[in-house]
């Protein structure tokens, strides 16, 4: 059986000196604005459909007027818009954005969007177009 050395301060000392170290960068980075930057991503489901490619994002307690949406060729882009207090004095504006690609064209002329309860739907479908082959 082995009995353990009691910890003297030549040993303690390093220990409380990184700590110290570990909550003043803690500190520092909860203060700063770039501490936005590590925010979780807005959480998505995706369902690929017969009807159409769903995209649903959970945005509890967002109004539709902090919500921003963008349609590019294989992609819609979420943008979430919110003011965030600091202290009593001050307050930063904060922006979390998400990109979801697809795998195909996106018909602009028929991309529809409900925000419910806290739930952003978009509906997205394929832009196609008939070609008539030639005999």
């Amino acid at each position: 059986m082995s009995e353990q050395a009691p910890k003297n301060e030549k040993q303690v000392a390093p220990l409380n000196m990184l700590k110290s170290i570990d909550d003043f960068f803690q500190q520092s980075f909860n203060r700063s604005p770039l501490h936005s930057l590590f925010d979780q991503p807005i959480p998505i489901k995706v369902e690929d459909l017969e009807d159409g490619f769903f995209v649903k994002a959970q945005l509890p307690g967002i109004h539709k007027s902090q919500i921003e949406l963008n349609v590019y060729h294989h992609a819609v882009q979420i943008i979430i818009y919110q003011d965030k207090a600091i202290s009593s004095t001050h307050n930063h504006y904060e922006k979390r954005e998400r990109t979801i690609g697809v795998p195909f064209l996106i018909d602009y002329e028929h991309v529809q969007a409900q925000y419910q309860n806290g739930l952003l739907t978009i509906k997205l479908l394929p832009k196609k177009k008939a070609i008539q082959i030639e005999t």
